[in-house]
C-alpha cells in the first residue's frame, strides 16, 4: 500500500451513489451538506426527532458559515432528506458515513457506545460489497471491535478521520489541507475517493490503526503548541513586552511558524480536550507515557485559575464586585460554548462569589452543559454587560470587540480593571480613558 496517493482519483467508479450519513451533529451536517457538492443522493439519520425537522425545514440547528444557505438548497431539491428512524431508512446504501460522538469516560478513555449503537443498527441497511466510514474519533486499537459490531463480512469498514475547522467546516471539507485514508486496500481507497470527489488534495493512504493515531497525534500537537505559545505571552506580558511582537517573531523562523500561535486564556472546544485525554489515556492503557501532552492538558486547566486569580486580586477591595466577560463560544465564528475558557472563568468567578455578565455576539449560555451558577448571567449587548462592572475580560476574539471605545466604557463600568490577552482593545485609547490593563 502507498503512502501518499497523488493519482488516485483518477480512476472514477461511480459518479452518483446512495449516501447514508449517520448523525446529524457539527461533523454529521459537515459532511452531508458538502457532499451535496456531487451528485449522491444523501440520507442522514439522527434520533433527535425535532433537530431532523428543523434540518427538513432548512433550518440548521448550529450557527456555522454556509450551512444554512447549502441545507435550504439541497433540501429543497430532496438531494438531502433527514430521518429519525433507523424503519424508515429505506433502500439499500452503498455507504454510510458515521459520524457520531464518542465522548471521554471518567477515566479518560473515548466511550465507543454511541458509534457501536449506530454500526449494528445501519448493518442491515447496506447493500453488499458497501463500505461504512467512520469519521468518528475512535482508539487505534478499536477496529476488530468494531468491524465485529457490524456483523458482516461483506461491507469494508474505512477511517477517514476529520480535520474541520468549526467556522470553516464547508471550506475545509471542500478544500482540505490532506486527507487520511485508513483502509485495507488501495482498492477501497479508490472507491473512497471517488465517493468524495477528491482531486488535487494530499491523500495519506494507510492503515486503520495509522489513520487513529494521525487524528490524535494532530490534535494533540496543536494543543500542546498552543499551550506554549500561551505560556510564552504570559511570560512576555510579565515582562511589559509586546506578546504579539515576540510571537511573531518566533513564529517567522520556517520551521516553526505563525499559525496557530495566537495569544488567549486557554485552549477548549469539542476536539482538543476530549481528544488529548482520549490519547493521554489511550497510551497509559497499553503502558506507554505521553507526559507532553499530559503537561498541556494540566498547564491549559491552570490558565483559567490563573486569570481568575489575576482578575479576583484586582477588584478585591471593591464591595460586590461585578465582572463582565466578553465572549461565551470558545472561539470566535462559531456559536459552540464547549470547553470555552469564558464560561469556565466566570463558573470560577461566581464560585468566588462575584457577579458575572457575559455578552456574544452568537453563542447562548442556554447550550452549555453545565451546571452554571445562578450569579451568571448573560446579556443581550454589550452595554448591558458592561454596566456596573468593576472589570472586564475579553475571552473570545470577536472583532466586533476592537471597535469598543475606552471611553464609551467608561460610561457604563463601575472599575477600569481590562484583561484582553487578544490585544483587541485599543491600549492607547483605553488607557487615556483610565483603565488599567492587568496582564498574567
Amino acid at each position: 500500500m502507498t503512502l501518499l496517493v497523488s493519482t488516485i482519483s483518477q480512476t472514477r467508479v461511480k459518479s452518483s451513489m446512495r449516501i447514508l450519513v449517520v448523525g446529524a451533529g457539527y461533523v454529521g451536517l459537515a459532511n452531508a451538506l458538502g457532499l451535496t457538492g456531487r451528485d449522491h443522493e444523501i440520507v442522514c439519520i439522527d434520533t433527535d426527532k425535532a433537530r431532523c425537522e428543523m434540518l427538513n425545514a432548512g433550518k440548521s440547528p448550529i450557527y456555522e458559515e454556509g450551512f444554512e444557505s447549502v441545507l435550504r438548497n439541497t433540501v429543497s431539491t430532496s438531494q438531502l432528506t433527514f430521518v429519525s428512524d433507523y424503519n424508515h431508512l429505506g433502500a439499500e446504501y452503498e455507504c454510510a458515513i458515521v459520524c457520531l460522538p464518542t465522548p471521554s469516560k471518567s477515566n479518560g478513555e473515548a466511550d465507543l457506545t454511541f458509534v457501536l449503537d449506530g454500526l449494528g443498527r445501519l448493518a442491515r441497511h447496506m447493500q453488499r460489497d458497501s463500505i461504512v466510514v467512520v469519521r468518528s474519533t475512535v482508539p487505534p486499537d478499536s477496529f476488530d471491535f468494531l468491524i465485529g459490531s457490524l456483523m458482516r463480512d461483506d461491507i469494508s469498514m474505512v477511517h477517514m478521520p476529520e480535520f474541520l475547522r468549526e467556522g470553516h467546516a464547508l471550506s475545509d471539507f471542500r478544500t482540505p489541507d490532506r486527507v487520511v485514508i485508513g483502509a485495507s486496500s488501495e482498492e477501497i481507497a479508490h472507491r473512497i475517493v471517488d465517493i468524495f470527489g477528491l482531486s488535487n488534495e494530499p491523500v495519506v493512504n494507510c492503515s486503520l490503526t495509522e489513520a487513529s493515531l494521525i487524528k490524535y497525534a494532530s490534535n494533540s500537537y496543536l494543543a500542546m503548541r498552543l499551550s506554549y505559545f500561551h505560556s510564552l505571552s504570559s511570560l512576555a506580558n510579565v515582562l511589559g513586552a509586546d506578546s504579539r511582537r515576540v510571537i511573531r517573531g518566533v513564529g517567522l523562523d520556517s520551521r516553526i511558524g505563525v499559525h496557530f500561535a495566537e495569544p488567549a486564556i486557554a485552549w477548549g472546544g469539542s476536539c482538543f480536550p476530549k481528544d488529548t485525554r482520549e490519547f493521554v489515556a489511550f497510551a497509559a492503557r497499553i503502558g506507554h507515557d505521553m507526559d507532553l501532552v499530559a503537561t498541556a492538558i494540566a498547564t491549559n486547566s491552570k490558565r483559567v485559575r490563573a486569570t481568575a486569580d489575576l482578575i479576583s486580586q484586582s477588584i478585591e477591595e471593591v464591595p460586590k464586585q461585578r465582572v463582565a466577560i466578553l465572549g461565551i463560544a470558545f472561539k470566535p465564528e462559531t456559536g459552540d460554548v464547549r470547553s470555552s475558557a469564558g464560561v469556565d472563568l466566570a463558573i470560577v468567578l461566581a464560585r468566588r462569589g462575584i457577579d458575572v455578565a457575559m455578552y456574544d455576539p452568537i453563542a447562548n449560555l442556554a447550550e452549555c452543559t453545565l451546571v452554571l451558577p445562578k450569579n451568571i448571567v448573560q446579556h443581550s449587548n454589550i452595554s448591558d454587560a458592561l454596566a456596573g462592572a468593576d472589570a472586564v475580560v475579553v475571552a473570545t476574539a470577536w472583532r466586533e470587540f476592537e471597535d469598543i471605545p475606552g471611553l464609551d466604557a467608561a460610561g457604563f463600568m463601575r472599575g477600569r480593571i481590562v484583561h484582553d490577552p487578544f490585544y483587541l482593545l485599543s491600549r492607547e485609547e483605553w488607557t487615556n480613558s483610565g483603565y488599567e490593563f492587568v496582564v498574567k
